[in-house]
Formats: structure tokens, sequence, C-alpha cells
């Protein structure tokens, strides 16, 4: 990923954190901010869109660090993806792609993946005709 700087060059919309709540930020200012995008924060946290009120943003934090009411933050306008290839054997990373292990240096993967795909021959499954009764109530509604 690039830095805060090069993203707010590029895309040149910038915004404000409003409200902080454990996992979830509300974000102000970014109004071309599309579904499942990454932003970027000033601090250098990520997060990814999960919902578009009518004037805040709802994102989910991808880093323990607490982050501060009015943090500057950036669109990206790229969706979460993880590296994947023959270059990650052996290594052990976060859902992120980080490496885990800082002694280790992790080799340039040439390939990244997005993780909201739909998964091959979904479209060929066939549909469901019959419940399916866990015996508990809540889940068989």
């Amino acid at each position: 990923m690039k830095d805060f700087p090069t993203y707010l060059g590029e895309i040149g919309e910038i915004g404000y954190v409003e409200e902080v709540h454990r996992s979830l930020a509300y974000l102000s200012g970014l109004p071309t901010v599309s579904p499942f995008e990454i932003v970027f924060f000033e601090t250098g946290q990520i997060a990814q869109v999960t919902q578009l009120k009518r004037d805040v943003v709802e994102v989910l934090l991808f880093s323990k660090e607490r982050l501060q009411v009015g943090t500057r933050v950036t669109r990206t306008g790229e969706r979460l993806s993880v590296p994947v290839g023959f270059e990650l054997l052996g290594q052990t990373i976060d859902p992120l792609g980080n490496p885990l292990d800082k002694s280790k240096v992790l080799k340039k993967v040439e390939e990244s993946r997005p993780i909201d795909i739909r998964p091959s021959g979904f479209e060929n499954r066939p549909i469901s005709s019959r419940a399916c009764e866990t015996g508990v109530r809540q889940v068989d509604l």
C-alpha cells in the first residue's frame, strides 16, 4: 500500500473521523466513497467501508490502535485484496498480508486477489428445496 499523502494527492478527497466505537468509525467528508472501498488514515491505519449513510460513512477498522476523533482520512479507490503465490510458502501473514514474523523478510508477491469475489460454480448450485432444522428456534427462523 502507498502512504497517506500519495492517496490524498491521487484522489483529492479528505474526510475526518467523527466518532469511534471499538472497531467501527464514522467518517464525514468523503462524498464519492463506495461500499467495500479501503480508506487510509493519516496515522497509517486502514479500514473498509461497511455502510454509507446520509451524512456519515461507517468503516471497519483493521488495527488495534485507537483512532482519535478528528483524524484525517482519504479514499484509496481500491478494494480489499490479499497476496497469493509461491512467494508466501513458509511465511506467516495476517489477513491483510503483513508478515507476523518480523525477523523474516517477506518476498515481493506478484499477485493479489480480491476477497469479496463470488466462488466459482456458485451460480450452478441447485437451490435448496427443503428446510434445515437445527432445533434452535432463533436459527430455524
